[in-house]
């Protein structure tokens, strides 16, 4: 069996997030198929520096109206964060259970690497025993990922040992100061595939190289496996609920309208103030996804999986505070399953039922192209 290292967003193992957590799963799921036994790699070290915020604050400003909002969102995050307008203290245990429930999915489902990011450099004798390095999925590629160059262009390794799966740039532009880096980083690549169709055209901007756009990894996994590792929270509502999960912020009164009019309740994820479900890890997400009655997010992986589950949903459009082009993967992944119109435009239109007759269709086409592509690179090069 051949063994790769994957680079992806995975601080403290999988950052506490549904999104990072479902997909270095399924990117261990998928090189299976390969015979490849992937290992994630940690990155415990990936702080910014002082100097790189000030310089994404002065980058976000030159936006405008709506790099102003980024800004003065983050600053009302950070005051938020410290207390002003939360119990501190309260905060803190909620994230120490959180942590805990999400060990208990690493430990069972994520394999980590014993190597560590000090270990990747040229020439390092612990990188020896693998034969692939996999970069993505996620926004490894997003020039303000706080990640060295060396590593989230797989520098360390051997040109033909470097393996890009669907990593996101969440982009709309290279900022001016990145694209040398961004440009040698890309070429070092025998062959690229990207997540969202933004990320394809400025790969080819700037380094003149091709890239596939590929879907999500969760997507190229079977449904079955995924329903496979479902875990019913121990309160599951009793009666039929609206799901919310939100990682901006979004107007709760329309969600609060919206189950009303049904009788629903709504569950709300990523909330503090609902410590129940604050605490729950992505297998329990994964089966109150599967059985909500509307899915009202922001989240790129709750589409996804509302998606693979044909579930009733909607997107809300993400608040400044992400900086531009975090929307972009969201376009491509609606765009492809001829879902554009299930963007929040008014509340009645948010229990239209969906056409999902062609998903099979779409998912069957796009999961023999992420085939072919990953075929090229793991069985024909050798």
């Amino acid at each position: 069996m051949k063994k790769a290292g994957v680079v992806t967003i995975c601080k403290e193992a999988v950052d506490e997030s549904f999104g990072p957590a479902v997909q270095i799963l399924a990117v261990q799921q998928y090189l299976k198929k390969y015979d490849i036994d992937a290992e994630t790699i940690v990155d415990n070290n990936n702080k910014r520096n002082v100097l790189q915020n000030i310089l994404r604050v002065l980058d976000e400003l030159k936006k405008g109206k709506d790099g102003i909002k980024f800004v003065l969102t983050k600053i009302k995050g950070t005051i938020t964060t410290k207390g002003i307008n939360i119990d501190n203290e309260m905060v803190n245990e909620l994230i120490k259970k959180r942590k805990e429930s999400y060990k208990k999915y690493i430990d069972k489902y994520i394999k980590i690497s014993m190597l560590k990011e000090e270990d990747l450099f040229v020439g390092s004798n612990q990188i020896k025993g693998y034969d692939y390095f996999v970069v993505g999925s996620d926004q490894v590629w997003n020039p303000y990922y706080p990640q060295v160059d060396s590593i989230k262009y797989l520098k360390f390794c051997k040109r033909e040992k470097r393996v890009a799966f669907s990593p996101s740039i969440a982009r709309n532009d290279i900022p001016k100061r990145f694209r040398k880096s961004f440009t040698d980083g890309i070429s070092g690549f025998n062959n690229i595939s990207i997540r969202e169709d933004r990320g394809r055209l400025l790969i080819k901007k700037y380094t003149g190289k091709d890239a596939e756009v590929l879907l999500d990894p969760t997507m190229l996994v079977e449904n079955k496996f995924w329903r496979s590792i479902e875990e019913a929270p121990k309160n599951v509502p009793s009666k039929k609920y609206v799901l919310a999960y939100f990682m901006g912020d979004f107007k709760k009164r329309i969600l609060e309208d919206l189950a009303k009019s049904k009788n629903f309740d709504i569950v709300w994820l990523r909330d503090f103030n609902y410590p129940e479900q604050y605490i729950l890890n992505p297998m329990e997400y994964l089966y109150l996804i599967d059985h909500a009655e509307l899915i009202c997010t922001d989240s790129f992986h709750m589409t996804v999986f509302s998606i693979l589950f044909k579930r009733l949903f909607v997107v809300f459009e993400r608040d400044k505070s992400g900086g531009g082009g975090m929307s972009s993967r969201l376009d491509t992944l609606l765009e492809k399953f001829n879902m554009s119109g299930r963007r929040f435009s008014d509340k009645e239109s948010c229990w239209k039922e969906i056409d999902f007759s062609k998903n099979d269709e779409i998912l069957e086409k796009e999961r023999k192209k992420a085939k072919a592509f990953f075929d090229r690179i793991f069985l024909e090069v050798m």
